[in-house]
């Protein structure tokens, strides 16, 4: 129904040049409980669908080259989410849902995530993401056990906030000089701020090549 607007033939729904022409999608605090069928707008840049109670999956089937920003804050969203078709995604926003897992692929402009509140699981990678990151909020997610990133450059700070992961039990927070998968660099990011509290049952700490600023545990 949100999409009509775009159907600019009147002929009841969307061909492949309406589809291609929308470069927004805002459907927060609406009953939408299926984006299927946005993989086909490759023109998109934006997806606003926060508290949208009836959302129980994101699933991006297809290639969303220009894909921006995904915004589900607040919705209902379940399982696995597989970012690996959205390679410019700079942004994603999914605190307090039921997520299990993010598969970071290929994400090399993401700059950082929020997860907090979800019900992540097992091992979270997020090593295919940008250099420039600066944020990443796992908080929240008592089953989570691990954490793994690389990162570099120092020009930029990283905020890690892991409060209330209360199975976080292997977290390698290692920064190391190169990645045999992406082009090498000699500086190594500063980390800036490592939020461990209540973290029970951490039993390991990788801080390597990195001036520690804060650690709070």
């Amino acid at each position: 129904e949100y999409c009509l607007q775009y159907d600019t033939n009147h002929d009841g729904e969307l061909d492949t040049k309406e589809a291609q022409a929308i470069t927004e999608i805002r459907v927060s605090r609406t009953d939408v409980a299926s984006l299927r069928g946005v993989e086909y707008m490759t023109n998109l840049r934006r997806l606003y669908a926060e508290n949208c109670n009836k959302l129980k999956r994101l699933e991006i089937t297809r290639t969303l080259p220009l894909l921006e920003a995904i915004f589900i804050t607040d919705s209902e969203v379940a399982g696995v989410v597989d970012l690996g078709n959205c390679p410019r995604l700079g942004g994603f926003s999914a605190g307090n849902n039921r997520i299990t897992n993010v598969i970071f692929r290929n994400n090399w402009y993401l700059y950082g995530a929020e997860l907090q509140d979800n019900c992540l699981t097992g091992v979270l990678d997020v090593t295919e993401t940008s250099d420039d990151a600066y944020y990443f909020g796992v908080e929240g997610n008592p089953d989570l056990k691990e954490v793994k990133f690389t990162l570099f450059d120092d020009k930029n700070k990283l905020i890690f906030s892991f409060d209330y992961n209360k199975k976080l039990i292997a977290d390698f927070l290692e920064v190391s000089k190169h990645r045999l998968d992406y082009p090498a660099k000699t500086d190594s990011k500063t980390i800036d701020k490592y939020i461990l509290a209540r973290n029970r049952a951490l039993n390991e700490f990788v801080q390597k090549s990195n001036p520690l600023v804060f650690l709070l545990l």
